[in-house]
């Protein structure tokens, strides 16, 4: 199933999910650009840390983690 950018959806497992395009990641996959930021703090404000997939071009990749929303870091990879 395609998923497009800043999608909140359920991933293949079968977790709450928001898709993030792969070309949001920065820095070898360290950190998500200033976009990609400005779009989880404003969009996910009441919540603290948020599950992401990555997509590439609209298909789920193996790549997830965690983001915390009040800084806007990745906090885990899995």
């Amino acid at each position: 199933m395609r998923k497009k950018d800043f999608e909140k959806g359920i991933d293949l497992r079968g977790d709450e999910a928001v898709f993030i395009e792969e070309r949001h990641f920065v820095s070898e996959g360290l950190e998500i650009d200033n976009t990609a930021k400005k779009y989880i703090k404003m969009n996910f404000k009441n919540q603290e840390d948020i599950f992401f997939q990555v997509i590439r071009q609209g298909s789920q990749t193996s790549s997830h983690g965690w983001i915390n929303v009040n800084s806007g870091e990745i906090i885990q990879w899995g």
